[in-house]
């Protein structure tokens, strides 16, 4: 990035910061003050590297930037996230994750502890002089990997779930925003990789590194890549209190069918039967139990098929019949299918939960 880039970049990403903070009201600031954040750790990661390339202030600060960009990814998902689900929501551990590590990281090269090992070949990256070939090794690589796992939770959490959101309106557009920014990111993170390791043909460095300065510059002002974007973030707002009543009397006769009169046991319910008997239509009942579990109506049926195998489990079912018939008792249409959706819901196998099951209640007689 020259000097003149940076400017326009800081210009850009000053003018909507100011946009959002106008912008934004108590309808919209649950999911509205994310973006705002994210915009202002790009604002900030980008003054620093101005003070790098201007004022000589030293590499090490290229740290802060890494960090500042991970908490940017961080800030974008618990947007993404908070304006689907309709309510804001909180950090969580495995947002934390590749901070920790990149922070470790800079420990143990503090201290001369290197992980990789690796000296570059390279010069410079981004317009940045390498004094030390070994200095950006593991940070450039633990970095990447880091958010590795935000990505995939961000394109998961789209993928899944903004269908049923009751807030985004304008889902094509939302979804084309978000895919749109992550290519770039990921785009960015495999080519400066490859650049910096010297996977790919030197002949190519060149263009390669300016590749990376333009996918850096339209990263920080992704925005303007989707004018309309800008317009329609501060329209998204929470569920009035009308709509909200409606999907909770929904589901409240949903939850009656399935608790009281176990239509999940149907090795074959849709969700179609699911509106003939309830009396109302396919896509309220979709948002209803979106936005009392999270969850897509495959999912919903199936943690009550879950919960009906544990309660056999737990009453010692599996001593005298199989797995096949746990499964066939508790509404599933297949062995394989009643595995796969045990683990997705417990995080383990149903022979994994027996075993641990039967291992405890042994222990507890023989105390």
């Amino acid at each position: 990035m020259g000097n003149q880039t940076i400017h326009v970049t800081i210009g850009i990403l000053t003018i909507l910061i100011c946009f959002l903070l106008i912008k934004r009201n108590y309808q919209n600031k649950f999911h509205l003050d994310y973006i705002i954040i994210h915009t202002f750790l790009l604002l900030v990661s980008s003054l620093i590297y101005k003070g790098i390339k201007s004022y000589d202030i030293g590499t090490s600060f290229f740290d802060l930037i890494h960090i500042l960009h991970i908490g940017s990814f961080i800030y974008l998902t618990l947007h993404v996230e908070s304006a689907i689900k309709g309510h804001k929501t909180k950090i969580s551990l495995l947002f934390c994750i590749p901070i920790v590590l990149y922070m470790l990281i800079m420990i143990l090269n503090y201290y001369g502890i290197y992980i990789l090992n690796y000296n570059t070949v390279k010069s410079d990256i981004l317009l940045l002089k390498i004094d030390n070939p070994i200095f950006f090794s593991d940070k450039i690589l633990i970095k990447s990997i880091g958010v590795i796992p935000i990505f995939v939770y961000l394109f998961r959490l789209c993928f899944k779930h903004i269908h049923f959101s009751n807030t985004i309106k304008k889902k094509r557009l939302y979804e084309i925003w978000i895919y749109g920014y992550l290519f770039i990111l990921v785009e960015t993170i495999l080519i400066t990789n490859c650049y910096y390791f010297n996977i790919t043909n030197p002949v190519f460095d060149n263009t390669i590194a300016l590749i990376i300065r333009i996918n850096a510059m339209v990263s920080v002002i992704f925005f303007l890549s989707n004018p309309f974007i800008l317009k329609y973030l501060p329209l998204i707002k929470k569920i009035n209190i009308i709509e909200e009543k409606i999907h909770v009397d929904t589901f409240s006769r949903v939850e009656n069918l399935f608790k009281n009169e176990k239509a999940y046991l149907k090795k074959r319910i849709t969700i179609e039967e699911v509106v003939d008997r309830i009396g109302t239509n396919k896509k309220k009942v979709q948002k209803a139990i979106f936005a009392n579990s999270q969850l897509n109506f495959n999912d919903f049926v199936n943690s009550y098929r879950i919960d009906r195998s544990i309660q056999l489990i737990n009453s010692n079912y599996l001593i005298k019949k199989n797995l096949k018939s746990l499964s066939v008792e508790s509404g599933f249409n297949s062995h394989q299918t009643f595995y796969r959706a045990f683990k997705k819901n417990k995080g383990c196998t149903p022979t994994e939960y027996w075993k641990d099951f039967r291992n405890s209640k042994i222990s507890g007689e023989k105390t």
